[in-house]
């Protein structure tokens, strides 16, 4: 299924990087709108290849952009495989 995904104006003309913008409607599309708590918890590799990226660190300056305005959490939980972060994507 496809969805529309609204991006907050605040959003949109912020001073974010076009690469930390592309991030954050990345991660909006992944939060689960049935449970409506604004979590979402791709892979860093998955964000890495949605964003273009070959790398997961390399979506790291894009990451501290949406952190560093408050938009974005990053909490990294302890799964039975490893550890995997869980980011709740504020849309004020």
């Amino acid at each position: 299924a496809r969805y529309y995904i609204a991006v907050p104006e605040w959003i949109a003309v912020a001073k974010l990087s076009p690469q930390a913008l592309a991030l954050y409607v990345i991660l909006l599309g992944h939060v689960n709108r049935e449970r409506g708590d604004n979590l979402a918890w791709p892979s860093l590799d998955t964000l890495a290849e949605l964003m273009g990226f070959a790398k997961r660190q390399s979506i790291a300056p894009y990451m501290d952009e949406l952190v560093a305005l408050d938009v974005v959490e990053v909490e990294a939980r302890k799964t039975s495989k490893g550890r995997r972060n869980h980011y709740t994507v504020t849309k004020k």
